[in-house]
């Protein structure tokens, strides 16, 4: 089995897992909270992917140098809770004094929750700067840990055979 076809079968049941878990969220915050989208779904549903893919490949990067399982998951979830509580989800980020405002801008979902309380709250398009910005910045933290979880795949896979 090649490096690509691992990568590729691992990517393929990933997805087909969040885009259940996209259908499940969708579905409760329209019928369940009832949540008033002024904007579009399909942008909604894009970003929801996109974050979804970068945390998939952020995964892929970090079990590339971790030998073990439980340190990887260690590892995930120190990095991850810290990515959350910053990202403005519980506590304002202009409120946040200003080092952990700076790092709360480094992180992906920061921006992806501004945007998309700006699609679903005033229905902004994607020509917006706030929910352009969203999506560029997953875009590349997409390609970024993707690429560095390739690269960090193949090299690991190179010095084992060495």
């Amino acid at each position: 089995v090649s490096t690509f076809e691992m990568v590729a079968a691992h990517f393929i049941v990933s997805v087909t897992i969040l885009i259940i878990q996209l259908i499940e969220i969708l579905t409760l915050l329209v019928t369940i909270f009832e949540t008033q989208n002024h904007g579009s779904y399909f942008r909604v549903v894009m970003m929801m992917a996109l974050l979804g893919c970068s945390g998939l490949f952020f995964g892929l990067w970090v079990s590339c140098f971790c030998t073990e399982f439980m340190q990887a998951s260690l590892l995930m979830i120190g990095i991850s809770q810290p990515m959350t509580v910053l990202s403005g989800m519980f506590w304002p980020v202009e409120g946040m004094p200003l080092v952990l405002r700076v790092i709360a801008y480094l992180t992906p979902s920061t921006y992806t929750g501004i945007a998309m309380r700006n699609i679903i709250e005033k229905g902004y398009s994607l020509t917006h700067p706030t929910v352009m910005y969203g999506f560029l910045i997953l875009i590349a933290w997409v390609i970024g840990t993707m690429i560095l979880g390739l690269r960090m795949l193949d090299k690991k896979k190179y010095s084992r055979n060495t």
